[in-house]
C-alpha cells in the first residue's frame, strides 16, 4: 500500500501544480526538466517584439489627449516590467537556480526533522497552506483585472480609443473595419493574457521563497525552545551531550542565511522593476483620476498596488521574524551551558542581529516602503486634482 504524503507536501505539490501549469498556459514552464520550446512561446515572443512598436506609435497618436496618452504610458510600464523579468524564463542559469531552488524548498521538511517533530511539520503544513490560497487568491486579482476591462468596454465603449481594450492599436490597419477591430482586439487581449501568467508565476516564486525563509527562521525557534527544555533538564553546565544538537541549529542557521543570500541576488533586479515600474504606474493612473474621475482605470490601479503590497508584507514579515530571533536565542538558559557552548551562542546572536530583508537595489522591500510609495503617490494626486480644480 503506497505511503500517504503529508498535508504540507500535498499543498506544496499544489501550489507547483499550479505555477507549472500558468507556465505552461505560454509554452514556458521552466520547472519541467524535459522543457522545450513550443508554439506558445512563440506568440509570446511575437507580442513581446511587437509592444515596443506599438507603444512608441500610441505615445505619438494620443499625445494631445492627456487621458489616453496616460494610458498607454501605464501599459508601457508594465511591458518594461515584463520585458525586465522576462529573464527568469530566458536564461538557462535562471531557469536552473530556480529549479534548484524549489528542490530546496521541497527538502526543508527533511532538513529541520519535521518528520519527528509535529509542531515543525504543522508550520510548514501552515505556511504552505496559506501559501496556495494567496497565489489563487492574486491570479484571481490579476484576471479580475482584465475581465474588468473586458466589461467597461462593452458596457462603456470609449470611441476615443475606437472601443478598445486599450488605447494603442496597429498603424495602417484601419480599426474601423470589423476585421481589423475583432483582430486587434484578440491582440489585446492576447496581450493581457500573457502578461498575467508571466508576471503571476514569477511573483508566486518570488513570495514562496520569502515564506520558505520565513518558515524556516520560526522552524528553528521551535528547535531553540526545544534544546531550552534539554537544558533545564540537564545537570549545570553538564550539557555536553546537547553539542549535537547546537551545531545542527548552528548549521541550520547558516544554511538559512545563504539561502537568502542567493534568493536576494536572484531576485533584486526583480524586486526593483516591481517598485520601479510600480511607482510610476501609480503616479500614472493618479493623475487619470485627477482629470476624470470617471475613467475605468481603477482595477488597473488596484492590481499594481496588490502586487506592491504583497512583496512588501511578505518582505517585511519576513524582517519582523528574524528580528526575533536573537532574542529567542537569548532567552534559552545559555548560563546553564558550558563555556565553550556558551561561546557558541554568543556568535548565534552576533550572527542573527543583522536584518534580514529583500533589497530592491534602492530600498528594502518592507511595508515602511511600500506606505513611502502610497504617501508619495496621494501626495502627487492630492496637488493635481487641486492644480485640476483651479485651472
Amino acid at each position: 500500500m503506497a505511503q500517504k504524503k503529508p498535508a504540507s507536501e500535498n499543498s506544496f505539490d499544489r501550489l507547483i501544480a499550479l505555477i507549472a501549469a500558468d507556465m505552461g498556459t505560454m509554452g514556458v514552464n521552466v520547472l519541467d526538466p524535459n522543457w522545450k520550446p513550443s508554439f506558445p512561446v512563440l506568440v509570446t515572443l511575437v507580442l513581446c517584439i511587437f509592444q515596443p512598436y506599438l507603444s512608441v506609435v500610441s505615445l505619438v497618436k494620443y499625445r494631445d489627449s492627456i487621458e489616453q496618452l496616460a494610458e498607454v504610458l501605464s501599459t508601457t510600464m508594465t511591458y518594461i516590467q515584463l520585458m525586465g523579468r522576462s529573464q527568469f524564463y530566458a536564461f538557462k542559469f535562471q531557469r536552473e537556480w530556480c529549479c534548484s531552488m524549489v528542490q530546496n524548498i521541497r527538502q526543508q521538511r527533511a532538513l529541520f526533522g519535521a518528520k519527528d517533530n509535529s509542531a515543525i511539520e504543522e508550520l510548514f503544513d501552515r505556511s504552505e497552506r496559506r501559501l496556495l490560497i494567496l497565489y489563487r487568491v492574486l491570479y484571481w486579482i490579476y484576471i479580475a483585472t482584465m475581465l474588468s476591462f473586458l466589461t467597461v468596454t462593452l458596457v462603456y465603449p470609449d470611441p476615443r480609443k475606437y472601443n478598445l481594450l486599450l488605447a494603442f492599436q496597429f498603424p495602417f490597419l484601419p480599426v474601423e473595419q470589423p476585421l481589423w477591430w475583432y483582430f486587434t482586439y484578440l491582440y489585446q487581449c492576447a496581450m493581457f493574457w500573457n502578461t498575467i501568467h508571466m508576471l503571476i508565476t514569477i511573483d508566486g516564486i518570488m513570495v514562496m521563497s520569502l515564506t520558505s525563509v520565513r518558515s524556516r527562521i520560526s522552524a528553528l525557534k521551535l528547535m531553540l525552545r526545544t534544546l531550552d527544555e534539554k537544558i533545564l533538564a540537564a545537570p549545570w553546565q553538564r550539557t555536553e551531550h546537547l553539542e549535537p544538537e547546537l551545531h545542527r541549529i548552528i548549521e541550520l542557521h547558516v544554511s538559512i542565511k545563504q539561502f537568502m543570500k542567493d534568493l536576494t541576488g536572484s531576485f533584486k533586479v526583480h524586486f526593483f522593476l516591481i517598485f520601479g515600474t510600480g511607482c510610476l504606474e501609480i503616479c500614472t493612473l493618479l493623475s487619470m483620476i485627477a482629470i476624470e474621475p470617471r475613467t475605468p482605470i481603477y482595477p488597473y490601479l488596484a492590481a499594481t498596488t496588490s502586487q506592491l503590497f504583497v512583496m512588501c508584507f511578505f518582505g517585511n514579515l519576513l524582517l519582523i521574524e528574524n528580528d526575533g530571533l536573537a532574542d529567542c536565542v537569548y532567552c534559552i538558559h545559555w548560563y546553564r551551558l558550558s563555556v565553550r557552548q556558551q561561546k557558541k551562542i554568543k556568535f548565534i546572536i552576533a550572527n542573527a542581529q543583522p536584518e534580514m530583508k529583500a533589497n530592491a537595489i534602492l530600498m528594502p522591500v518592507t511595508m515602511a516602503s511600500f506606505v513611502t510609495v502610497v504617501r508619495a503617490g496621494y501626495s502627487y494626486f492630492a496637488i493635481l486634482q487641486r492644480t485640476h480644480r483651479h485651472d
